[in-house]
């Protein structure tokens, strides 16, 4: 992956119409590539903040709400509801003709999670992922996507968790590693790709660890060995968030090139109010369609 898009500097606005003045500032994500219409894959990263500090709280439904109350542990909390507000604004970055709030979502019969309204087309996938001190999510148009974030300071034994987690292939590739903090690391590595790929799939915990091997670039691509699917099918990225966390992304591009993945640091619940105050105050299919990809894009 290669190649970098920074969002431009937005200069000072001077009065101006509302509608023209946020226009400037939030416009409908690209879902396509311009140069070759292939999708375009978008990552959010936020570190979670106390709860009743997160803008955007009151957005959750009625589950999600229910969801929280169950929790006891006030870091799960804040960490649920970061994840929850970066899925509904990152939606309404794509979408901005829809509220953060109107977004409802369903599970699927192995654990997916998907948009269940409203339905826009392109149709939206998503997946969503959050470890101690760090929040993601992934959408794309259409195609399969799985994502996963892990801590990489756990105290663990990766070769005796490797026996039992891993593919054969891999547990011995981490028996052959030198030991220490670069063995727990290359253990990390393959554990977010395999939950990143089984979430992908939509199989999650039901797809046999063992079932599929995976062999760690560089050199070369990450690659997917698998018996019940074709590992070319498949992209993976993955790359070390900060000093803390590991992060890995699948995407099911089929036969085509390598998609471009679009990383965004967060996602403010300002963005996502702006994005509804244009939706009622521009009615401009021209700005509707206006393509924009603040970040950075890798190959």
């Amino acid at each position: 992956m290669g190649g970098t898009r920074r969002e431009p500097a937005v200069p000072p606005t001077s009065p101006t119409p509302p509608g023209e003045r946020i226009l400037a500032t939030t416009r409908p994500l690209a879902l396509y590539s311009p140069g070759t219409g292939d999708p375009l894959a978008h990552l959010w990263t936020a570190e979670p903040a106390p709860e009743g500090t997160v803008a955007g709280q009151e957005w959750l439904s009625r589950d999600e709400r229910d969801r929280l109350d169950a929790m006891l542990l006030e870091s799960d909390r804040a960490l649920f509801v970061t994840a929850r507000v970066l899925l509904r604004t990152a939606l309404s970055r794509c979408v901005p003709a829809v509220d953060p709030a109107e977004w409802a979502f369903r599970t699927g019969p192995q654990g997916r999670p998907e948009v269940l309204s409203p339905r826009t087309a392109p149709r939206l996938r998503f997946n969503i992922s959050h470890t101690r001190g760090l929040a993601a999510c992934l959408i794309c148009p259409e195609i399969d996507c799985g994502l996963d974030v892990e801590c990489l300071d756990r105290r663990f034994d990766p070769v005796r968790l490797a026996r039992a987690m891993l593919s054969p292939a891999e547990a011995d590739d981490i028996a052959a590693a030198p030991g220490g903090y670069v063995t727990a690391k290359r253990f990390i590595r393959y554990w977010t790709l395999k939950e990143a790929y089984s979430k992908g799939r939509g199989l999650g915990l039901s797809l046999p660890t063992a079932s599929y091997t995976f062999r760690l670039g560089p050199p070369g691509p990450t690659r997917l060995h698998a018996s019940d699917d074709d590992g070319a099918d498949w992209q993976f990225g993955q790359w070390q968030h900060g000093a803390d966390h590991m992060v890995a992304v699948a995407l099911r591009r089929g036969p085509a090139t390598d998609l471009a993945l679009v990383r965004h640091r967060g996602v403010s619940a300002a963005a996502a109010s702006q994005a509804a105050a244009w939706r009622t105050s521009s009615s401009s299919s021209a700005a509707r369609s206006a393509l924009s990809g603040p970040g950075r894009s890798f190959r």
